[in-house]
């Protein structure tokens, strides 16, 4: 079946087009008629594929993510070809997403948008981090109250910080 040489892609979609001339991947975001070259194919389908939204207090996990620079920007190699952080899961909240947005080629969205859990004042006993991703190596992030972040330097830290909530609560207990 012979593709379509032309997509309209509407606001807030994105098409993945193949450069067989280089063998690169690249994203083309709507709203534009995008006009395919003979050297080119479209990836998955040439149906628009609508961006990812995270409604507030959301979060979502995508499965390996697109390396950033510091300006916050794709970074691409000698190629052109975006450099992918593979075999990493990027947790991406509301508060950093308000728009929707496009996952880039290689990228795939591991957890559907998923509520913040909300941790109750004094319900929190013991916290014990499951994985510290390579992003954030010294750094712990807290979700309390549904509506704070707190960013915790170390294990250590976390640690010292935990027993300091743990001693003042059973010394309220104690009263």
């Amino acid at each position: 079946m012979a593709q379509k040489n032309s997509v309209r892609i509407p606001p807030y979609h994105y098409i993945h087009v193949l450069d067989r001339n280089s063998n690169v991947t690249r994203l083309e975001e709507g709203p534009q008629t995008f006009i395919r070259q003979d050297h080119e194919k479209f990836v998955s389908s040439d149906t628009p594929l609508k961006m990812a939204t995270l409604p507030p207090r959301h979060y979502c996990e995508i499965s390996d993510p697109i390396i950033r620079g510091k300006d916050g920007n794709p970074t691409y190699d000698q190629y052109g070809a975006i450099n992918i952080n593979h075999g990493e899961v990027e947790i991406r909240f509301h508060e950093d997403y308000t728009e929707p947005f496009p996952l880039y080629p290689g990228e795939s969205m591991k957890l559907k948008p998923t509520p913040l859990l909300v941790v109750k004042e004094n319900w929190l006993s013991r916290l014990k981090p499951l994985e510290i991703s390579q992003r954030a190596r010294n750094r712990l992030l807290l979700v309390m109250n549904g509506f704070s972040r707190a960013l915790l330097p170390t294990t250590q830290e976390l640690k010292r910080e935990l027993s300091l909530s743990l001693n003042q609560e059973s010394s309220l207990n104690k009263l």
